[in-house]
């Protein structure tokens, strides 16, 4: 019975030893998978942190391009406006120069219907002093020949 119960304490040491072994190799092999899972996670964890910054910073960019672009329109609405309004002055300069003009122009025809007029009103004062003038004429020679005949 001694030798059963030492056959059994050296198989079950055997057993136990071959036992410890193998639990103290998946021990390291998995201590070793865990430390590679941890730093696997590390490394994703920095790239995550790395992508929200570059997100970040694109996004920053966008606001800003944004902001330059919002403010780029609004600054040629304001330069439109006011080359839109210049071009309404001078067109209004413009119209106002072409309305003087044409008012100097009324002006001089009126001038002109008027000296039209006077030279009608003294062609015909001369036409008919020229026919007085014919009468008295006439009237001075049917005289003398009046007269003449009375001798």
């Amino acid at each position: 019975m001694k030798k059963l119960a030492t056959a059994v304490v050296i198989a079950l040491a055997i057993f136990g030893a071959g036992t410890t072994a193998k639990a103290a190799y998946d021990w390291s092999v998995g201590h070793a998978d865990l430390q590679r899972t941890n730093s696997n996670i590390d490394t994703l964890v920095s790239r995550i942190n790395s992508l929200k910054q570059d997100k970040n910073n694109a996004q920053r960019s966008i606001n800003d391009l944004n902001n330059s672009i919002s403010n780029l329109q609004s600054q040629k609405e304001t330069e439109e406006a006011s080359l839109q309004q210049q071009i309404q002055q001078k067109i209004k300069e413009g119209n106002d120069k072409v309305a003087a003009k044409q008012d100097e122009l009324n002006n001089v025809n009126r001038k002109i219907d008027d000296l039209n007029a006077q030279l009608n009103d003294l062609k015909q004062s001369n036409d008919q002093l020229g026919k007085a003038l014919q009468d008295v004429h006439d009237t001075a020679i049917k005289s003398e020949q009046a007269v003449e005949t009375t001798k």
